[in-house]
């Protein structure tokens, strides 16, 4: 029962596969069955160096290439409950471009959803896309600590960072359940907490951090900016700056010098004394508000 390689330099050739040193040429296609669970096909290097091995190559060698040429593609089958033979799971390689010095390739993963193969992530020559195929299917990626750090939830089209989101139409960032809803208005972005809650805006010592509120004629119709140099806090209407709030605590109201508008608190009860001046006036004016009871 043994058929051995004597003087023919290109091996032994038995129905169709060539035997030679120790490998095998098919050329036509093989199955390999077991009856049991037991590794089917196994890929071995025994090489000693660093270099990379085994290796495993779905080669397409074409006489002539084209573009959008498909590559490869490893399935995965099973049966349904009707006995009928499915593609359930398949990578699949493509050559987009086959121009020398700027060839392309497609890499492909499909999975079967509600009985079709659907994209479900492939990453192209310009971008990486997960759920081209537009189905209802979340994407979660899990931290350390939290399993829901990172939420995409396909049925209502919103992310949430930090839990499930369940606000707004837009990002949700969700430390614990406010119990309460958000705005139609403005629920692009929703920050929630369920004691204390807020956002950052942090900004080198000499710099500044700012909210531009926009429009198709201008990018930044509306500011509001906190200059860390000088420590005040700007307003800005119709593109320019409208009012400031000094370190001291100044009111500057149209100008951007001080003593514009200056409020300070009374010494007697319910009273409000303040001063204004504008910046032809040397004297401010002054006064006192009194609020009865």
């Amino acid at each position: 029962d043994t058929i051995s390689e004597n003087t023919s330099a290109n091996g032994v050739a038995v129905d169709g596969v060539t035997l030679k040193d120790g490998g095998i040429a098919a050329t036509d296609g093989c199955t390999i069955t077991t009856a049991d669970n037991t590794e089917t096909l196994v890929l071995k290097s025994t090489d000693a160096d660093a270099a990379v091995g085994p290796i495993l190559v779905l080669r397409r060698d074409s006489s002539s290439p084209a573009d959008d040429d498909l590559l490869g593609n490893i399935q995965m089958e099973m049966e349904n409950s009707n006995g009928s033979k499915l593609d359930v799971i398949s990578i699949v390689g493509q050559a987009k471009d086959i121009t020398a010095g700027t060839e392309d390739a497609f890499l492909q993963f499909n999975v079967i959803t509600a009985g079709s193969l659907v994209d479900v992530f492939h990453i192209s020559p310009t971008e990486t896309v997960f759920n081209d195929a537009s189905v209802d299917r979340n994407f979660r990626i899990e931290s350390n600590g939290n399993a829901t750090m990172l939420v995409v939830d396909g049925e209502n089209n919103r992310v949430g960072i930090g839990s499930n989101p369940d606000l707004g139409a837009g990002l949700h960032i969700k430390s614990a359940d406010s119990g309460a809803g958000a705005n139609a208005d403005a629920d692009e972005l929703v920050v929630e907490g369920s004691g204390h809650s807020g956002i950052s805006i942090l900004s080198a010592t000499g710099d500044s951090g700012r909210i531009c509120f926009g429009d198709s004629g201008d990018d930044n119709i509306g500011q509001i900016i906190y200059q860390h140099g000088s420590n005040s806090l700007h307003f800005d209407t119709g593109g320019a700056e409208r009012m400031r709030i000094t370190s001291t605590g100044q009111i500057l109201q149209g100008l951007t010098s001080s003593n514009v508008v200056f409020y300070s608190k009374g010494v007697a009860n319910n009273e409000l004394s303040f001063r204004f001046s504008n910046s032809s006036t040397t004297t401010p004016y002054g006064g006192i508000i009194d609020f009865d009871a």
